[in-house]
């Protein structure tokens, strides 16, 4: 007859298995404690610093430098205004500025680059009224130049009661009249006619 398997062989692997049992069980009662209790959990929270929150902001960078100085003009600059003022305009740097162009705007009122050697000392502005021809006659104008015309020593400017006015370079005005050729043939008058007619 054979003989039967001692009965110690599956006793122990009952006994390890138990005993594992009990481990697990235990680790599982002592996690579930704590969990309960969160003594674990509130003591990281109190040591945790609280957190800080800020905006976060889109923008340029920009880098400012102040510099003392003084306010003044370069030696040897060659642009020079007589203008007193403040300069409410000017070009942007690097345009090319040709003669007779707004080089700058001082109060508001324009000033044009003008080339050459001798600055502008001095205010000059547009004639607002033509200087008057004088004529040495009395009458009504019946008769006068189209305006624009260019006029030369001879031609008419205009007419008086019908009767033309010659136009004559000279100083001297004609202040009398020249018909009598026996008493009126000296004085300046007389040389500056004789010298028109010479002329034309």
């Amino acid at each position: 007859m054979p003989e039967e398997a001692p009965a110690s062989v599956p006793d122990k692997r009952r006994w390890g298995w138990a005993v594992a049992l009990v481990v697990v069980l235990g680790l599982a009662a002592v996690v579930g404690w704590l969990l309960a209790n969160g003594d674990g959990a509130e003591d990281v929270a109190a040591d945790a610093a609280p957190l800080d929150f800020a905006d976060v902001i889109r923008t340029d960078l920009e880098e400012v430098s102040e510099y003392d100085g003084t306010l003044g003009s370069i030696d040897g600059d060659p642009v020079q205004a007589q203008t007193s003022g403040t300069i409410t305009w000017v070009p942007e740097a690097g345009t090319t500025v040709t003669s007779g162009e707004v080089i700058f705007e001082v109060d508001g009122e324009p000033v044009a680059l003008l080339a050459g050697s001798i600055p502008a000392y001095r205010t000059m502005t547009a004639i607002e009224e033509v200087d008057a021809v004088a004529a040495g006659v009395s009458g009504t104008v019946t008769a006068i130049s189209e305006e624009g015309t260019l006029l030369e020593q001879g031609d008419v400017l205009f007419e008086v009661d019908g009767r033309p006015i010659v136009l004559l370079y000279g100083e001297t005005p004609f202040y009398r009249s020249l018909f009598d050729a026996s008493s009126n043939l000296t004085g300046d008058d007389v040389a500056q006619l004789e010298q028109a007619l010479t002329e034309l």
